[in-house]
């Protein structure tokens, strides 16, 4: 998200505890293809961006359920460093009665971010009760490209591979035919992804994420797209609104549940900086 920021300094001592203490509270963890890209403005020193949100999504994996949950986000941001790390965590009310958990954490960095090409390195985890996803790790590489870079419009793209560890069982769903047992997946997958970024105004900002993820061997014509738009406004210097869908379609799903994936994502979150030189 790209908000105004306020920025203060603080002593060596301080600024670590505060790093130990926001890395802490973003290890929380719906989540499925996760959108943590984000384009980083210059900055002659060290950076910190932080970001707390309470989100109310409405998804439709198997039929309609409605989550609510907390996310956490923090960014350190050095001309040659860019580390990210996220989470997020809630529940999923299906029906009257079922109350279902998914979360994700997520992290990132990019060393000489600033070059035109440069690599990523990434690691998520993530389970999805509503789904039948009990859990999924991965861990990999992205050789990332900017593609166009101008001051209010911005489109990059990253290819590479992961490894990915998926476990998954239909049991707890309300569908036909569901049987208690539990699939396990351990693949290397391609993964390459685009995002289109428009800034109107520092208090408005457009973004698209298209993903393609796939195994890289016959199965390649089985991949898993999600299409990931987002609007985000800046309600004034400290809290912003984000308003966002994500579309997910998997052509061989591990367990027989839906190839489309729909989820309406909304929250509203609080934002802060902290910059050490």
């Amino acid at each position: 998200m790209h908000c105004p920021l306020v920025s203060i300094q603080t002593p060596t001592s301080s600024w670590l505890l505060t790093i130990f203490s926001l890395l802490f509270n973003s290890l929380v963890a719906s989540g499925q293809i996760l959108d943590s890209e984000e384009v980083v403005s210059d900055t002659a020193g060290l950076k910190i961006e932080y970001a707390a949100e309470i989100q109310v999504d409405v998804d439709r994996p198997i039929q309609f359920v409605v989550d609510i949950g907390a996310s956490g986000e923090m960014k350190m941001i050095h001309p040659k460093h860019f580390f990210i790390i996220n989470g997020n965590a809630g529940v999923s009310f299906v029906g009257a009665q079922q109350i279902l958990n998914g979360g994700t954490a997520h992290a990132r960095y990019r060393p000489l971010h600033s070059k035109r090409i440069h690599p990523e390195i990434f690691a998520q985890g993530q389970w999805d009760a509503a789904r039948g996803m009990l859990s999924r790790g991965l861990a990999g590489a992205n050789c990332r490209f900017s593609i166009l870079q101008k001051s209010n419009v911005s489109l990059v793209g990253a290819t590479g591979f992961f490894y990915e560890h998926e476990r998954w069982n239909a049991a707890n769903l309300e569908m036909e035919n569901a049987v208690d047992k539990t699939h396990t997946n351990s693949l290397i997958k391609w993964n390459t992804y685009f995002r289109f970024v428009y800034r109107k105004s520092d208090s408005f900002m457009f973004k698209s994420t298209l993903f393609v993820q796939a195994r890289p061997d016959a199965l390649i014509r089985y991949p898993r797209l999600a299409l990931l738009l987002g609007t985000t406004v800046n309600i004034n210097d400290k809290f912003v609104l984000n308003i966002g869908w994500q579309l997910q379609y998997d052509f061989a799903p591990v367990i027989p549940i839906p190839n489309l994936y729909l989820q309406g994502n909304n929250s509203i979150g609080y934002t802060g900086a902290t910059a050490i030189n």
